[in-house]
């Protein structure tokens, strides 16, 4: 019941989006020059149905089922906004199988969650059912087609349910209103004035969802849930032949509910013949966006070779540009602190080319003019070829990586791809082979290519469409605006300056270390090694992901020692850090360098570390090591990043201070750990206030002489990656020994609850209640995990109540987070999206469930709805790369016990009892002990500024 709303935006803020014909068609265009995976099995039933069944290896024994609609919002009358966004929630609400109420409990026993293993989207252009199956057994895929089926022809739409359900829909789009939806139907609004696609958002609009009854729903779906429109998608651990015999059974003789329809027109695109602007003032966005555009009618092609390759240049032309806007924010001399641009077709219907940058509300006219003077600067002068062999190395790489890593992508990515490719009438293709096509053309695009298609696109850039949005002063005009765009635009543009590239200038860290100690923990598979620098390295070979070598190397002591006289530090480390660049390289510098390698780098501030993130190759393990180290030894700690990092922080700061999520982040960390500096994002003028001096003080010891600690886990060699660090990290000079700061890790909690209530000056009504029952921190780990149980317990009783009976929620949710920085320090959370209307109502009644959970406890038959679904996410979680680095190996030396706790995890959840949960329950879920926050928006007595 996801809406994609980022579908939506995509094509607004950077995206391509697939481009989809509106009717029935057949698999993979003939005479298209393109073969299908061959590892696919395609097929069409006599009614028109389409399959694609595949089996796949990752994660074993699963399999990852699609029903795919392709009818959407898009297929929607006047009179229908919403409608197909509300058939697809009925979908769960009563079938001729599954009565209602009881699929989800259904799907639990089965080991499924709902959410991540069970959900559903509607879309402009499709709607999809989701299943993610424990097993691809005869067995399981039988009873998984009995409830696609369902979907697809037999919904019962009770008037009852229907009336449940409308709470539901009507809180779901509380909850989604935001700035930037609002931002998105303006902005497909001015770009596509004649078109329906602005009032269309899948979400739809109060009223219909108010008046929808049996009759609309039935008579949308008898009218486009049709055969023909539609395809099932199988792929994961199970028998093809299997497979496909048992979809023909489910869905080989399914017939129309009604007669068809013709889909109804999208509208038409006119001539823009002269510049437009259009100003939309959101007085509580942080920032102002301007985007200029180009709109055409689609050139509608049959997928092919050709057709492919001739959009690459068009597609590295505007990602050149984009690079070179985000370049000129980093510099910091140009008025904006971000950019985009990008050219994609708009459901076979529109293709348009944008630009966009964002900026302070005082930086409005200097930024609109450095926006179009990027687009003529490309029309006048084209790119240089170093730009375009970057581009082209960055996609050749991307590529590249698919290619080899293609065996082991998980059936849940390849069934959306293939739902994907049958929404836009494309080939599905094999990594491979989408490799070969696209290799030899990137080898040989040219600068002119570019240039070319690059100002085809823009017709010279002659009559753009502006649209501009934002907290802008609300005196400002669109004559003011045009006025200074065309004073902009008469002056002249230079030649952008040539790129230079070099090597890469660190190969060298020291006399290589040795190792001094190693490990084998045999049943697990791993080795924890020591060098003779004090480096801790913790390895595991792994088949999951073939070509891909994750690494997590904690550094020092984090947000631990972070000083309370600035505890702005923390923010501007993890936002600025890697873009300060090497001594011998800026950021933009090493870019260059490192395209056509897989060096991925993060980096950020934890409780109790500086962690740097990587993936990478086997081939590119080295330098990736390099580049670590260098950033250890060298940071750059360059100014010229540091203007546009102190924007982005303070448009987040201000961001989160007009939303109700907003809050959490902010002011609540800080209540519950008794006003700690180091927790919450702290307030503007406190998290704009250090310097790079400051930063250079607080990051440099650490990065200089504090314990190392990294986790490296994937396609690798142990010996080799031995050989590798001994030249790299364990070359450093000699680290400090990791030390238990005992008196930085106990904090001063209130001993009362600290329940607040906040309110937000918003246009948009929302309203959030979010509890903390205090529990631990996370190192008695079979308390830890029954507590995540329970969590999920209380969790569901929230959306059987507050949802489904109530229908006063979209997502209701409960979680446990413990601390393993902090002693004693854990909360069991709930998070409640309400209408500030209902607050008072549904905090009380979310206290009387929790008081209920406490004082009844479950039976056996809900504990196996809470242990089915988690055995399954673990079993999963255990053949992947992220659970081994994140959960195991990150600190197994420093903590010695995540290594036992590797051991227990499944078989602890197991032995779970009700008992065990019952007495956690009663102890933790006093209502009496929950600090409660609510938190109201209500509308601004004057305009927001």
């Amino acid at each position: 019941m996801r809406l994609p709303l980022l579908t939506c935006l995509c094509a607004l803020l950077g995206f391509a989006l697939p481009v989809p014909p509106l009717q029935a068609a057949s698999w993979n265009p003939e005479n298209s020059g393109l073969s299908p995976d061959p590892a696919v099995r395609f097929g069409q039933f006599e009614n028109g149905l389409r399959y694609a069944v595949r089996a796949n290896r990752e994660p074993r024994e699963r399999a990852s089922l699609r029903l795919l609609v392709t009818s959407g919002s898009l297929l929607e009358t006047d009179e229908q906004r919403g409608l197909a966004h509300y058939l697809e929630h009925m979908a769960f609400n009563g079938t001729e199988n599954f009565p209602a109420g009881s699929l989800v409990a259904y799907f639990q026993r089965l080991g499924m969650a709902f959410g991540p293993d069970t959900n559903a989207a509607t879309g402009f252009d499709r709607t999809f059912y989701q299943i993610e199956l424990p097993r691809g057994d005869h067995a399981s895929l039988e009873e998984a087609y009995r409830v696609l089926r369902d979907f697809a022809v037999g919904m019962l739409l009770e008037p009852e349910e229907i009336e449940s359900e409308r709470g539901v829909i009507l809180a779901e789009m509380r909850d989604r209103d935001s700035v930037e939806f609002r931002t998105a139907v303006e902005e497909y609004g001015f770009y596509l004035p004649d078109a329906i696609i602005a009032d269309r958002f899948p979400i739809g609009i109060e009223e219909t969802v108010r008046a929808a009854d049996r009759a609309r729903l039935l008579d949308y779906f008898q009218t486009w849930y049709r055969p023909e429109r539609m395809v099932v998608v199988a792929v994961g651990d199970l028998d093809p032949d299997a497979a496909v015999d048992l979809l023909r059974q489910s869905f080989g003789a399914i017939e129309p509910m009604g007669p068809a329809r013709e889909e109804p027109p999208l509208g038409e695109i006119h001539p823009v013949t002269s510049t437009r602007l259009r100003l939309h003032h959101e007085p509580e966005s942080p920032y102002v966006r301007i985007s200029l555009g180009m709109v055409a009618p689609a050139e509608k092609a049959p997928d092919s070779s050709e057709a492919r390759l001739a959009e690459l240049p068009e597609a590295v032309a505007h990602d050149i540009l984009a690079l070179r806007l985000q370049r000129l924010a980093e510099a910091g001399e140009a008025p904006i602190t971000f950019g985009y641009a990008n050219s994609f077709d708009l459901f076979g219907f529109a293709r348009i080319a944008s630009l966009g940058v964002g900026t302070p509300a005082h930086q409005l006219i200097p930024a609109l003019q450095t926006a179009e003077a990027e687009i003529r600067r490309v029309l006048e002068h084209g790119f240089h070829p170093p730009e375009v062999r970057e581009i082209a190395a960055r996609r050749l790489a991307r590529l590249r990586e698919n290619a080899r890593a293609a065996d082991t992508r998980l059936s849940a990515q390849i069934s959306d791809t293939i739902m994907d490719d049958a929404v836009a009438g494309r080939v599905h293709l094999h990594p491979a082979d989408e490799l070969a096509l696209f290799e030899t053309a990137l080898a040989t695009l040219t600068a002119e290519d570019c240039h070319r298609a690059f100002s085809a696109r823009w017709d010279d850039g002659q009559a753009l469409s502006l649209f501009v949005t934002g907290n802008f002063d609300p005196d400002t005009t669109e004559d003011a605006l045009l006025s200074a765009f065309h004073a902009g635009r008469a002056r002249p543009v230079d030649p952008p300056p040539a790129p230079e590239t070099e090597g890469f200038a660190y190969d060298s860290f020291g006399p290589p270390g040795e190792v001094v100690e190693s490990t084998v923990v045999e049943d697990l598979d791993l080795e924890l090694v020591r060098f003779s620098n004090g480096l801790r390295a913790n390895l595991k070979a792994t088949d999951f992901e073939d070509d891909t070598v994750h690494l997590r190397l904690r550094v020092g002591y984090g947000r631990l020692l972070l000083p309370a006289e600035n505890p702005g530090l923390a923010a501007l480390a993890s936002q600025y850090f890697l873009r300060g660049g090497l001594g011998r390289h800026s950021a933009p510098d090493l870019e260059r360098i490192l395209a056509g390698h897989r060096t991925d780098l993060d980096f950020n501030v934890a409780d109790d570390a500086f962690i740097f993130r990587a993936t990478t190759t086997p081939e590119d393990l080295l330098l990736q090591l390099r580049i670590i180290a260098a950033y250890l030894t060298d940071p750059g700690f360059r100014p010229e990043p540091l203007r546009s990092v102190r924007e982005e922080m303070e448009l987040i700061r201000l961001r989160l201070e007009r939303i109700p999520q907003g809050v959490l982040q902010t002011d609540v960390p800080v209540l519950l750990s008794g006003g700690d500096h180091r927790f919450g994002l702290p307030p503007v003028d406190v998290l704009l206030a250090p310097d790079l001096d400051d930063l250079r003080a607080w990051l440099g010891r650490d990065l200089q002489h504090g314990p190392l600690e990294l986790a490296v886990v994937g396609a690798i060699d142990p010996a080799t990656v031995k050989e590798l660090l001994a030249v790299t990290l364990g070359a450093l000079p000699q680290r400090d020994q990791r030390q238990p700061q005992e008196e930085f890790r106990r904090l001063r909690t209130p001993d009362r609850p600290p329940s607040q209530s906040f309110v937000i000056e918003s246009a948009i009504s929302q309203g959030l209640i979010a509890l903390y029952f205090p529990t631990d921190d996370i190192y008695d780990i079979r308390r830890t995990r029954r507590l995540s149980l329970l969590a999920d317990t209380l969790s569901d009783r929230l959306r059987i109540r507050i949802r489904e009976e109530f229908g006063a929620a979209y997502s209701p949710d409960a979680f446990h987070t413990p601390s393993d920085t902090f002693r004693g320090y854990g909360h069991l959370q709930v998070r409640v999206g309400v209408d500030p209307a209902q607050a008072d109502e549904i905090l009380e009644e979310i206290l009387s469930i929790a008081a209920t959970l406490a004082e009844e406890g479950i039976d056996a038959e809900e504990l196996e709805r809470a242990v089915n679904p988690a055995l399954t996410s673990i079993r999963q979680a255990r053949r992947s790369n992220a659970y081994w680095l994140n959960s195991v190996l990150s600190n197994p030396q420093e903590i010695p016990e995540r290594i036992e706790w590797a051991r227990s995890f499944p078989d602890d959840l197991e032995s779970v009892t009700p008992g065990e949960i019952n007495r956690l329950a009663a102890q933790f879920l006093d209502p009496a002990r929950a600090a409660r926050f609510v938190i109201l928006t209500r509308p601004p007595e004057s305009p927001l500024p």
